[in-house]
């Protein structure tokens, strides 16, 4: 073909060829500049199906603007050959360079982050590639990777754009449900990626067969051999991502591209830290213990788990509310505030799924089954423990049990003092490796010894502070910020609670409490503070990001809320919270994607369910809005947010009677009126009720004297009431206010009749919101 020209494409040279057809160099004689150039094959060319499976990959590929992809020119035909034009990459693919050796570590780790965001491009989009191979992966000069060759892919949503009565792809890289002929979504991406990224640490595949059908078994049947198995000096957290990677069942892996991005990425620091220091780190991301008594049950489970179970690792937990033995009410912050502990801490282990507080507080009071519990919960082990305080003396019994078959794995008690409850991490923690012999990096023997909170007033302080805090009514709020005071008082260098006091203060514009000017700015220094002593304090990164997110700042508040993902990927409220500032900036899509990974976290949350409905209703979907949060109702009907988000649901379906009827019912639960009252009378005028929604408004203004009532909702009464030139005033003074709902203005659909005004628009422009 050299020398032959194909439409305005001068034919120099082949490069390849596959089974769909061959590429070639030639030169764009319009623009002089290289390109290549795929001509779909011969024998193809009377096959309707191929042509059309051929096309599709270049409007596929052309779709996706990414640096990680490869550019397509143009699509077309000539003389009866269809073909594509796309960028000409000065360099091998990957697979030739796995031929001459196994990759440097971090070289292997750059292409597979690398390759992770292109694809991560392409599932946001909405594309599943699902021919991942080092073939299909080329290297430019610089180092930068391109994928190529979408002819395989497929939309998620059910739309293919190949036929599915054949197994397509490349056998050695073909995740098992390809094999299989099952359904393929994003995650078959994912496994293909692992394949790569082991054969570009050991040099082989990690699923090999002298036969095509040999190699399908082997995928669908065995395990991989470890890395470590096959090359030294390799860190133990490879083989984790691997085995999380290249799980068989697709529940069990990684479920968005962005999780495993994280783990590369802390992975590749870590490795380039290795590197400088002269040495290969054990782990890529070390994990803290949370100090206390609760640290003591930590440090046993962990350790345990990750140390002594071998070839069954236990990858998935929940922490079961304490029981409170001592059955005194005034005591109950210890019970609560100990597994709440837990659970923070044990979700910094990076191979340790944890359920949130959300989650397993449904089961407080409950004496619930460990293995119902646990099925209910999808995870491996349940720990679950007792408590009991009597004058100065503190017992902790605690026992995991693994939840498949009932059999307990461990069970301890410790007798303690009160005061002296600061002092219990580094006595068991020592215990614990003296029998397990569970060894240790430095700086991870360093964290574990240190630490993590003060001593006992402090803490116990700060136990108040989270008990009071997540019972959200506004009085409480108050008491937990003269708690996480207590706690800061006694020792300023206290982390945690100063990510408390930043929680409050996040969430007062919400219950009325104080005028956002004087409550934001009170948080954002707080969760700076706990960010300063603590760097690595994942919920002070996501604090600080929803309150920059109420305060305007969105290019800041985006990067906390992805530091902390990045620092605990498995955070649900920073993703929840994410996927708010995404939807706030009108991205919906990746909304979307962090809301339904905050929702596999945590299927049980309540905030979290509520939110994703929230999503649904001011993205225009209300009838999808309506069946999210009747769930959240019904899980707990006593929680006020979810009535709220209903209420306005029904209201954009024109259900009025039912809108007012949540907004009471709310009301009824909840002390912060001003946020139901408004919105009681702006659905009653919206109605036709002029009347009841103007002694609505007497009551909120008289509210206002006796308390903080934010402008804004006085704003959304004259917007019901249709009386433009007030609600436009109330608007300017609830701008002034910094509003904490302003935010959220652009997508209220209660101000729908409004949006196109000049006035309304310039409010957005005001606090930057993208038109």
């Amino acid at each position: 073909m050299a020398g032959h020209t194909i439409s305005h494409y001068r034919v120099t040279g082949q490069l390849g060829s596959g089974g769909m057809g061959v590429v070639y160099k030639a030169e764009d004689t319009n623009l002089g500049r290289t390109v290549a150039l795929k001509v779909l094959a011969g024998h193809l060319l009377d096959s309707e199906d191929h042509k059309q499976r051929f096309l599709q990959e270049a409007r596929t590929a052309a779709a996706l603007d990414h640096p990680n992809i490869c550019t397509i020119y143009e699509v077309g035909e000539s003389n009866g050959q269809a073909f594509l034009a796309m960028a000409y990459v000065d360099g091998p693919e990957v697979r030739s360079k796995i031929k001459e050796r196994p990759l440097k570590l971090d070289e292997a780790l750059d292409i597979a982050i690398q390759a992770a965001e292109g694809l991560r491009a392409a599932h946001q989009k909405g594309v599943v590639h699902r021919d991942i191979k080092s073939s299909n992966l080329m290297l430019t000069s610089t180092g930068q990777v391109k994928i190529l060759d979408f002819g395989l892919a497929q939309l998620t949503g059910g739309t293919r754009l190949t036929r599915t009565d054949s197994v397509l792809g490349t056998p050695a890289y073909m995740s098992p449900e390809q094999a299989q002929r099952k359904e393929k979504d994003r995650r078959t991406d994912i496994w293909s990626l692992g394949v790569v990224l082991y054969e570009m640490a050991t040099g082989r595949l990690p699923f090999d067969g002298d036969s095509e059908v040999a190699v399908l078994h082997a995928i669908i049947n065995t395990q991989h051999e470890p890395v470590t198995a096959l090359r030294t000096g390799v860190p133990l957290e490879l083989d984790r991502i691997l085995a999380k990677t290249l799980a068989k069942d697709p529940d069990e892996r990684y479920q968005h591209i962005d999780e495993l991005l994280v783990d590369l990425r802390a992975l590749w620091k870590a490795s380039k830290a290795g590197a400088a220091a002269g040495r290969t780190p054990a782990r890529a991301v070390s994990w803290r213990v949370v100090s206390a008594a609760a640290a003591a049950v930590l440090t046993v489970a962990a350790v345990w788990w990750l140390g002594a179970l071998g070839g069954s690792p236990i990858d998935s937990l929940a922490v079961l509310p304490f029981v409170n033995a001592s059955n005194n009410p005034d005591t109950e912050y210890l019970s609560e505030g100990i597994t709440e502990s837990l659970i923070t801490g044990l979700s910094r282990v990076p191979r340790l799924r944890v359920k949130s507080r959300d989650t397993v507080f449904r089961y407080k009071g409950q004496d619930k089954d460990v293995q119902e519990a646990g099925k209910e919960l999808g995870v491996r082990a349940v720990l679950k423990g007792r408590l009991a305080k009597r004058g100065d003396s503190l017992s902790i019994s605690a026992e995991l049990v693994d939840a498949r078959d009932g059999t307990l794995l461990w069970r301890e008690r410790f007798d303690r003092r009160l005061a002296d409850i600061g002092a219990i991490e580094h006595e068991i923690s020592k215990k614990i490796f003296e029998q397990l012999r569970f060894r240790l990096t430095g700086e991870e023997r360093r964290r574990l010894t240190d630490s993590y909170t003060p001593g006992g007033e402090a803490y116990q302080h700060y136990l108040r502070g989270r008990y009071y805090w997540n019972r959200r009514t506004g009085e409480r709020l108050q008491r937990a910020v003269e708690e996480f005071r207590q706690a800061i008082e006694r020792d300023p260098n206290f982390a945690r609670a100063w990510a408390g006091l930043a929680d409050c203060y996040g969430v007062y514009g919400f219950y009325s409490l104080l005028s956002p000017q004087e409550s934001l700015p009170r948080g954002k220094q707080a969760a700076e503070k706990a960010i300063q002593i603590d760097e690595t304090l994942a919920e002070a990164h996501a604090s600080l990001g929803w309150i920059l997110l109420q305060q305007w700042h969105w290019g800041p508040s985006e990067r906390e809320f992805q530091r902390a993902i990045e620092l605990d990927s498995g955070y649900a409220t920073a993703r929840i919270w994410y996927g708010v500032f995404l939807h706030t900036v009108g991205r919906f899509d990746e909304a979307q994607m962090q809301m339904e990974r905050a929702q596999e976290l945590e299927p049980l949350s309540l905030i979290i369910s509520t939110l994703f409905g929230w999503h649904k209703l001011f993205a225009g979907r209300p009838d999808a809005a309506i069946a999210q949060l009747r769930k959240t109702v019904q899980l707990d009907p006593s929680f006020p947010r979810a009535h709220w988000d209903l209420g306005i649901a029904y209201q954009q379906k024109g259900l009025h009677t039912e809108a007012v009827a949540e907004f009471e019912k709310g009301l009824e639960l909840s002390s912060d009126g001003g946020v139901w009252l408004g919105s009681i009378a702006n659905a009653l005028a919206v109605s036709g009720k002029e009347m009841e929604a103007r002694r609505v408004l007497e009551r909120l203004t008289e509210l206002s004297t006796r308390q903080y009532v934010s402008p804004f909702e006085i704003a959304l009464v004259h917007a019901g009431l249709k009386e433009r030139e007030r609600m436009y005033d109330w608007l300017d003074r609830a701008y002034q206010d910094r509003s904490t709902w302003f935010s959220w203005l652009k997508y209220d659909p209660r101000f729908t009749p409004y949006r196109q005004d000049p006035r309304f628009q310039e409010i957005l422009r005001r606090i930057g919101l993208p038109e």
